[in-house]
């Protein structure tokens, strides 16, 4: 249905790039991932939305991909990767993730009332809260006034986001074995014939 790919797409973003020189693997895993919300649009309108803001994603993943073969000597250091422009490319890349972290979650809290798996909704909307509340953090720690005491919360902060990536990973691991696509046909919301799910459970 679209979660296999996105989960696999996500740990390598988030586990796989977290080491530096391995940041060339967001050039894989951001596709996986926009061809896992490719199966999952017709399905929730937010996928749908997410699908088409993901693209945004190939640039960044670009980006780092360069910055990690420069970490390692492969490529010689490069100006855009210091200053001001460096900057705005990290802000731009949290306000980009942020917002499609709130759109796939939101997304599957939606299918997931719909199928009347109440328990998913719930996890969804904790790892929705989690998320929120790490960037939360994260924009506090980044902020000049912060200096002082950012590096006594950095660890907190990082440990947070493992939290939020492992309970996401979980998530689209039992989304993906438990919500199947069914062969009828529903009308959704845009007036296009899309596939109806369905879930394990009520099977």
């Amino acid at each position: 249905m679209g979660f296999g790919w996105l989960m696999i797409g996500y740990f390598a973003v988030n586990i796989m790039a977290l080491y530096q020189p391995l940041s060339m693997i967001m050039l894989i895993g951001y596709p996986m991932m926009i061809a896992g919300l490719f199966r999952l649009a017709p399905y929730e309108k937010r996928f749908h939305i997410s699908r088409d803001l993901s693209f945004l994603t190939i640039p960044f993943a670009i980006y780092y991909a360069l910055f990690g073969l420069s970490s390692i000597g492969i490529l010689p250091p490069l100006s855009f990767f210091d200053g001001i422009g460096a900057d705005i490319v990290e802000w731009c890349y949290f306000a980009l993730t942020l917002a499609l972290h709130a759109l796939i979650l939101w997304g599957i809290a939606e299918l997931t009332r719909e199928l009347s798996l109440f328990t998913f909704q719930s996890a969804a909307l904790r790892n929705l809260i989690f998320v929120m509340i790490y960037h939360l953090l994260y924009l506090i720690i980044s902020l000049p006034l912060s200096s002082a005491f950012a590096p006594h919360f950095a660890v907190a902060v990082m440990i947070l986001r493992l939290l939020c990536v492992f309970l996401n990973l979980w998530l689209f691991f039992k989304c993906h074995r438990i919500i199947i696509p069914e062969e009828s046909m529903i009308l959704p919301a845009d007036g296009q014939d899309a596939p109806k799910s369905k879930s394990k459970e009520n099977t």
